[in-house]
């Protein structure tokens, strides 16, 4: 089958899923839906809630992509549920709150929920990224500056390994195919940063015509990463309205 595209709608309270000429094929309803990941394994699309809402539901949502069908939700506990990413096994989501230092690792098969408290600062955990080989589950900890590293070698078992200083506001994240490299979109400092997993170290800092970088891709044949850019201090365009 053609590959597909999926977009949450906060505002609207769905899930799109688009085909290749960008034709809606599918939704579901959701309220204020957000970030999104998409299994390897399976049929299955997993949805945490919309950095915009101010009180969402502590639920992440599990879709059946083929035909668009609200599986499940699953209470997470904590409030703000935003950052997710699926294990590469397939058997576990992990979920992550905008209010509190918690980390929730979901079982898919039945919704057993286990929590890990996050030491330190408030982080506000923004966004997640999984290393290539599936042993790093890196969390960008938005208001604390901080990376934090968790291995997840065992599976569902989120252990935090370590933490990265990173520049003012990490929004999101991206390594690269071999995972020789980490690209931190530095929000509120207006830089990129280029992290080496090796070590652990940030090796370079980008700076340039950033405003407010916010969402970070790597292309299909890794040659080009992207940078997304939110501009609401304004800038090149005017974003409020």
């Amino acid at each position: 089958a053609a590959p597909s595209r999926y977009v949450p709608l906060p505002g609207a309270g769905r899930v799109l899923k688009l085909d290749r000429q960008n034709r809606a094929v599918g939704s579901v309803a959701l309220a204020v839906p957000g970030l999104l990941a998409l299994s390897r394994t399976s049929d299955l699309l997993v949805v945490a809630r919309s950095m915009s809402a101010v009180n969402p539901p502590s639920r992440m949502a599990i879709i059946r992509r083929s035909d668009m069908t609200l599986l499940d939700e699953v209470e997470v506990i904590f409030p703000r549920p935003h950052a997710i990413a699926l294990d590469p096994r397939g058997r576990y989501a992990y979920v992550a709150s905008l209010g509190v230092n918690q980390i929730a690792s979901v079982r898919l098969e039945d919704g057993r929920v286990t929590l890990v408290d996050i030491p330190g600062p408030y982080h506000t955990l923004t966004q997640f990224s999984v290393s290539p080989d599936g042993h790093w589950l890196v969390a960008t900890g938005s208001t604390s500056g901080q990376l934090l590293v968790f291995d997840i070698a065992s599976e569902g078992t989120p252990v935090l390994a370590r933490t990265v200083p990173v520049e003012k506001g990490p929004f999101e994240t991206a390594f690269t195919h071999d995972g020789s490299r980490l690209y931190v979109s530095n929000l509120d400092a207006n830089v990129v940063s280029i992290v080496e997993p090796a070590t652990w170290t940030v090796t370079k800092v980008l700076t340039g015509p950033f405003q407010q970088p916010h969402g970070v891709v790597v292309t299909a044949d890794g040659q080009v990463v992207w940078v997304s850019n939110r501009h609401q201090a304004g800038g090149a365009h005017q974003h409020e309205g």
